[in-house]
């Protein structure tokens, strides 16, 4: 006898992702986009980290496609969360 498992929505920080409202809508992650020199970063930054202008940033939705440029495998985790995670 299965038993199917219930899917749990973790939290999520706000400013993060757009969710999706309707069927037809993605959800997004919300970065940033430099009016100066057009540089898009993830997670959304005040200041533009190339050219180091401030207000010229504004928000984003981000492709639902990209590159991984690093990440970090975390081995002590806070409580609430089971270690290693990415």
């Amino acid at each position: 006898m299965g038993h199917e498992t219930e899917k749990r929505r973790l939290p999520v920080l706000p400013g993060i992702i757009r969710e999706a409202t309707t069927t037809a809508e993605t959800s997004r992650l919300i970065g940033s986009r430099c009016t100066s020199c057009g540089r898009t970063f993830f997670p959304w930054q005040p200041v533009c980290r190339v050219c180091m202008r401030d207000g010229t940033m504004e928000e984003t939705a981000l492709s639902t496609r990209g590159k991984i440029d690093t990440f970090a495998v975390v081995h002590v985790a806070p409580l609430g969360f089971k270690a290693p995670y990415i």
